[in-house]
């Protein structure tokens, strides 16, 4: 019997006819597949899904905002220098 299982993959959540599952595996079109992984990640409910999805995409954004603090911080710094003299 397939169940339907939501994948969330780039960002993007799609639909999956899931053939078999175990505790850490599903079994999708003859192959096995972690339920959590790095590139994929799989849900039974949509609203996981998009939760995790919203998770990802705010540490996503917060990990870009302390890199341009830092980058702004080093321009600060560089802008703020003098010349050396020997």
């Amino acid at each position: 019997m397939l169940t339907t299982w939501y994948r969330v993959r780039w960002g993007r959540i799609e639909t999956v006819a899931v053939e078999r599952e175990t505790n850490r595996f599903l079994i999708i079109e003859g192959r096995r597949n972690a339920k959590r992984g790095g590139w994929e990640n799989y849900f039974t409910t949509w609203q996981e899904a998009k939760a995790f999805s919203v998770r990802q995409a705010r540490d996503e954004v917060d990990n870009a905002k302390r890199s341009l603090a830092r980058a702004e911080g080093r321009l600060a710094d560089i802008e703020a220098s003098e010349e050396l003299k020997c």
